[in-house]
């Protein structure tokens, strides 16, 4: 009896243990239950698919998450937690099959969302998404039981959502333009600018046109776009000047002389000299000359390389024959020989760097020990910093080009136009510089040691940027590839 009176206690202490462990662990298998099923049906649209069982269903849900968060010694009522994932259940059962019934008018509506559809054509969107909860009401409570019905719904709904998908690339694509447009309409350029205005109204147009015959493959409108702005802020300048002349602020003399001054310095940057009796049409024809044969100074310099590598070809053989009559190697000798391979690879590279791109694609220059490849295809859309299927295609090439120079750091520089802030600018290209750095880095399988990016913003024009042609030229990728000091004195890397 002794033993019975100290093993009772004991025994029945460890089962209730066990039954308060048990009833602990089936509570908690239940609110993971609760959650999981609250997170699927979130991710099967199912506050959207199924708009009449849904509210019922997030209404439980948090009413059971109340319950969940009871003080502690309190009794929980796991009734509620029951009803909830039933009503739960219900609402993505539904939302599952509303999602079989319209899967093209989801594709469409993300379609437009991943445009910024819901931002940049608000209007649009808020008309797709009224439609989208009308054709998902009655699909819901079984209105549309006919495939014909069903059918014309959702191609009303797909049509309000393409045209919000189109709507919100044209925006974006023309926000800059249509800045400038509005600027210029304020000014009343359309009445004191009427050619100019008019011609970037055609441009604007034209980009508008060009947007809805392919909204995928926008490289046309983009660049009607910007041709568009740059006429719509000339028209700004040239309303300016037309207030001053009225206001007799600005004589005819004195608009002359400004834009003499302007092609004088344009004249002495090139080298050329100015003689006024001839005028400025001799002048101008000279500098379009002068532009023009900088293409074939171009050529001959790339025939001045091919010379070169022949003619240091040919310097070695008369070293090791001068060797082999002296009847030995010099150290001197040893080390100018070295000099002269390692140019020879030099330039071997660099010749086959520049087959790797056509001149559409890249330009490749030699800048002291580095080598500046400068991806002129490289094109962002206006004021993104994302990679479009064209950039990708360059940058596998791109990949090749780096392994010509495997032992080598590189810089991914960044630039852009000088439209628009210079922080703005600043901050883009940056961001672009850090896109193709990380597409290196994830995508090439360059090791994130080799690489930096750095973006200079408008601050390094290679041209004018008083023209769209100037501004796509600034606007720019270069990879600065600097062979290492290990590679530099390696007898088989680039110095």
């Amino acid at each position: 009896m002794q033993n019975s009176k100290v093993f009772y206690p004991a025994h029945l202490f460890v089962l209730l243990t066990c039954f308060f462990s048990a009833n602990a662990a089936a509570q908690s298998i239940l609110e993971k239950n609760l959650q999981n099923t609250y997170e699927i049906a979130l991710s099967n649209h199912a506050n959207i698919l199924a708009p009449s069982a849904w509210p019922n269903a997030a209404k439980k849900y948090q009413r059971a998450m109340n319950a969940i968060a009871v003080a502690p010694g309190e009794e929980r009522n796991d009734k509620l937690i029951t009803d909830a994932l039933a009503q739960l259940t219900l609402a993505n059962n539904k939302s599952l099959r509303a999602k079989s019934l319209i899967a093209g008018v989801l594709k469409k509506r993300d379609a437009a969302l991943r445009a910024n559809a819901n931002t940049m054509a608000s209007k649009d969107w808020q008309r797709g998404e009224k439609l989208l909860k009308s054709l998902t009401s009655d699909l819901e409570r079984g209105r549309l039981t006919e495939p014909s019905k069903l059918q014309s719904r959702s191609s009303i709904v797909i049509a309000t959502f393409d045209i919000a998908e189109l709507d919100a690339l044209t925006n974006q694509l023309l926000i800059r333009a249509r800045g400038a447009e509005a600027l210029a309409s304020f000014g009343n350029a359309e009445k004191l600018a009427p050619k100019t205005f008019g011609r970037a109204e055609k441009s604007l147009q034209a980009a508008i046109l060009s947007m809805q015959q392919h909204r995928y493959d926008n490289a046309e409108a983009i660049g009607l776009a910007d041709q568009a702005e740059s006429e719509f802020k000339h028209a700004t300048q040239l309303t300016l000047m037309v207030q001053q002349i009225r206001n007799k602020q600005l004589s005819t003399e004195d608009l002359l002389l400004i834009w003499e001054d302007r092609l004088l310095k344009i004249n002495a940057a090139a080298g050329l000299d100015y003689d006024a009796l001839n005028g400025w049409d001799t002048t101008a024809e000279s500098i379009v000359d002068h532009i023009n044969n900088s293409d074939t100074r171009i050529i001959g310099l790339q025939s001045l390389l091919t010379e070169s590598r022949a003619y240091i070809g040919s310097l070695e053989d008369e070293l090791r024959l001068a060797d082999q009559q002296l009847g030995g190697t010099l150290a001197q000798r040893d080390e100018l020989i070295v000099q002269q391979e390692q140019q020879a690879r030099s330039l071997e590279r660099l010749i086959q760097l520049e087959k790797l791109f056509e001149p559409t694609e890249a330009s490749v220059i030699r800048e002291g020990r580095s080598i500046v490849l400068r991806l002129t295809g490289l094109q962002f859309a206006s004021g993104s910093s994302a990679l479009n299927d064209a950039s990708i295609q360059l940058l596998k090439k791109v990949d090749q080009a780096v392994i010509v120079y495997p032992d080598s750091v590189i810089m991914v520089e960044g630039h852009t136009d000088a439209s628009g802030p210079r922080d703005l600018n600043a901050r883009l290209s940056e961001d672009r510089a850090n896109t193709v750095m990380r597409y290196m880095i994830s995508d090439m399988r360059i090791e994130p040691r080799r690489l930096n990016a750095i973006g200079y913003g408008s601050n390094r024009p290679i041209t004018l940027n008083n023209s769209a042609a100037g501004r796509a030229e600034n606007r720019r990728i270069d990879l600065v590839i600097t062979p290492t000091p290990e590679a530099s004195r390696s007898p088989d890397r680039i110095n």
